[in-house]
């Protein structure tokens, strides 16, 4: 659905539109597609750090304890553990950013993006945001896992809300579930679903197969090298259309480019 026929759907008072989830991952697909280097790219050096640390695990456990190698690789570890979390925190509040500029034709790159959230100060908001929804998803899912899928699909345009918006992060998460509550059972729960499925299959097969033909705690490349491979290429070539389906479905329900902060390009 566009956003003038959300609008006017709106301030006609009618019933919310329904959410088209599976158009509106094709149309996150087609602008990373469009722009490889930027999403792709941007994944691909932001979910290193991880894919390395990984890799340095596998040395870790196959090491004796208090060897010269063994404590390099945890020195290792933490850096990369720093880097990864810096720079995924500032992928995810660069997505929100990438898509508006896309939407109003006024391409940036993705470090430009990274400079706007940096400027912006909504590094530690974007942080707390996800930290929040993360808490309110696991407690969800110690309610028999439903709640949690429920939760995880009410607070999913928080980002968003606190980077396009301006909001704060309390206000940010109810924006968030706002928005996505009166569409629940009409598209919001098959998108949540659509942009988590990949993860849940690859990820989930690649462990229990692996983990089936070499044991769970074996330090074996056979055990730990799939894994880390197929969730570096989720990180690489799928993070990007998630980021960027929740944004665009977040611009869309604020009304277009002009429903958002003042400052977006400037």
């Amino acid at each position: 659905m566009s956003a003038s026929r959300h609008s006017e759907s709106v301030s006609q008072g009618g019933a919310p539109e329904r959410i088209e989830a599976f158009a509106l991952v094709k149309n996150a697909w087609r602008i990373c597609y469009r722009s490889p280097g930027k999403y792709f790219g941007m994944a691909a050096v932001v979910g290193l750090p991880a894919l390395l640390i990984a890799l340095i695990g596998m040395i870790r456990r196959a090491s004796a304890r208090l060897s010269p190698e063994r404590m390099f690789s945890g020195l290792a570890v933490l850096v990369l553990s720093i880097l990864f979390f810096i720079l995924e925190i500032y992928m995810v509040g660069a997505f929100p950013v990438l898509t508006a500029s896309e939407i109003d034709e006024r391409p940036m790159g993705w470090t430009d993006a990274f400079s706007w959230v940096h400027e912006r100060r909504v590094f530690w908001g974007i942080f707390f945001v996800l930290m929040l929804t993360s808490l309110a998803v696991a407690g969800g899912l110690v309610l028999l896992i439903i709640p949690g899928f429920i939760f995880g699909t009410w607070f999913m345009l928080s980002v968003p809300a606190k980077v396009l918006g301006d909001r704060s992060v309390t206000k940010a998460l109810s924006t968030s579930k706002k928005m996505i509550q009166p569409r629940l059972f009409k598209g919001a729960l098959a998108l949540a679903g659509l942009l988590i499925l990949p993860y849940v299959v690859l990820q989930g097969t690649a462990q229990i197969v692996c983990s089936s033909i070499y044991g769970f705690l074996t330090s074996s490349p056979g055990r730990n090298i799939p894994p880390a491979v197929i969730s570096y290429a989720l990180h690489v070539f799928w993070a990007p259309v998630v980021g960027v389906s929740i944004s665009m479905l977040f611009i869309e329900l604020s009304g277009g480019i002009k429903g958002l902060r003042k400052d977006l390009f400037l």
